[in-house]
């Protein structure tokens, strides 16, 4: 399917004069098993449901420069866009030591809308800091073992974690339909979601007979066939939701809680960044990218710290932890303008997003395969001094040669 939008991580320094957003630059690597799927990541929407993801996985590793007299953090904000006619889902979180992807926040972006998510990033004490703490002749050999215990918690929280989650080809999994056969219905997708979002209808009653999907070809009117099928269950679907007291009632419950309009034509795809996303690709033409052995990204934090302590800048790299604001968020749906989303649209953004999910996999019997799972971990390097003192007073010290 193709992409057809970017999310990405953007900086801006606030003393900088004239600053602007510009996008982080990061190191990026690629979990090997992409190559060939064989382990997925839980996500639990419910207490009952829990579903499964696979894909691609990358982690990411960010540095972020602060200076000791400055008060002030780098600015941060994610960016979701979407071009006309695409959609994608956007989960933020973070990564447990089995291996669950924890929701804070979900919602879906789609027609050229545009969400802007604030980011707060929090420093953690340095390695040299933590056992100086630690190492004191008062504590005992349990409360160190305990400070140890929590310090490995304090470094799994600094992994930030997003979810990309592709619409349409799971749309025609979960209704039995061939690949790319939603490619052009961009009002069917559309009213599809709106049943599966506004009123929970279970797909069972919208999908293609597994007998009739698997005599028919993917080519030619064969598919016509199936995208008629669909098409007229959504049709009597719909009917029966107008025409009853229970539909009536939802769609005015709708109209009152979903504060902002969307359009009613999608076309899901999505570009990570401004080039395209190795999940886009063909395993040949992964060539070139460096390849992860695994998918424990909790367990990189703390590989990080023993390589700070091997090469002796364990005091100057503070561990961070980035999370999502709890206000400022700013929606963008063209052409009217930028809407603010309080608690309580974020509410609502979240819940559509979880019903989406346990449609298209239904309640988790499904795994969803079209997604991508990127894994930031942050660090903070804090400067004794700027550039032009390091030359002046410090004989040319290059500041930076310790943290490379």
């Amino acid at each position: 399917h193709s992409p057809e939008g970017s999310i990405r991580i953007e900086e801006r320094f606030p003393n900088s004069p004239n600053s602007e957003f510009s996008p982080i630059e990061t190191f990026v690597r690629i979990d090997s098993n992409y190559l060939h799927p064989v382990t997925t990541t839980d996500i639990t929407l419910t207490a009952a449901t829990t579903i499964r993801i696979a894909g691609a996985r990358y982690a990411h590793s960010f540095t972020a420069h602060r200076f000791h007299s400055s008060s002030e953090n780098v600015e941060l904000r994610l960016l979701a866009q979407a071009r006309q006619f695409s959609s994608v889902l956007v989960l933020l979180g973070s990564l447990s030591a089995t291996g669950v992807f924890t929701t804070t926040d979900a919602f879906m972006v789609q027609n050229k809308e545009e969400i802007v998510v604030p980011l707060i990033l929090e420093q953690l004490p340095t390695a040299r800091e933590f056992r100086g703490g630690a190492a004191t002749s008062w504590v005992s050999s349990d409360q160190a073992n305990l400070a140890q215990a929590l310090r490995s918690k304090q470094l799994q929280s600094t992994v930030f974690a997003v979810c990309i989650i592709q619409v349409k080809p799971h749309l025609e999994q979960v209704l039995n339909l061939p690949s790319e056969s939603l490619s052009k219905e961009v009002q069917l997708t559309q009213a599809l979601i709106d049943l599966f979002v506004h009123h929970q209808i279970p797909s069972n009653y919208l999908c293609v007979g597994p007998e009739a999907a698997a005599s028919h070809s993917v080519e030619g009117e064969a598919t016509a066939d199936l995208i008629a099928t669909v098409r007229g269950h959504v049709a009597n679907m719909q009917g029966m939701l107008k025409s009853s007291k229970l539909g009536a009632t939802s769609l005015a419950s709708v109209a009152v809680t979903e504060t902002h309009a969307r359009s009613h034509e999608v076309e899901p795809s999505m570009r990570i960044g401004t080039h395209p996303s190795p999940a886009l690709l063909a395993p040949e033409a992964l060539q070139g990218y460096p390849i992860l052995g695994g998918s424990d990204f909790w367990r990189f934090p703390a590989r990080v710290e023993r390589q700070c302590e091997r090469f002796g800048c364990d005091d100057i790299l503070h561990p961070s932890v980035l999370t999502a604001s709890r206000r400022d968020w700013i929606k963008h749906s063209p052409p009217s303008a930028g809407v603010d989303m309080d608690e309580k649209m974020r509410q609502v953004e979240r819940t559509s997003c979880f019903h989406l999910l346990d449609a298209l996999s239904k309640s988790g019997a499904l795994v969803l395969d079209k997604a991508e799972l990127h894994a930031l971990m942050p660090v903070t390097h804090f400067l004794d001094a700027t550039l032009m003192e390091a030359v002046a007073r410090d004989g040319g010290l290059d500041p930076l040669s310790a943290v490379e």
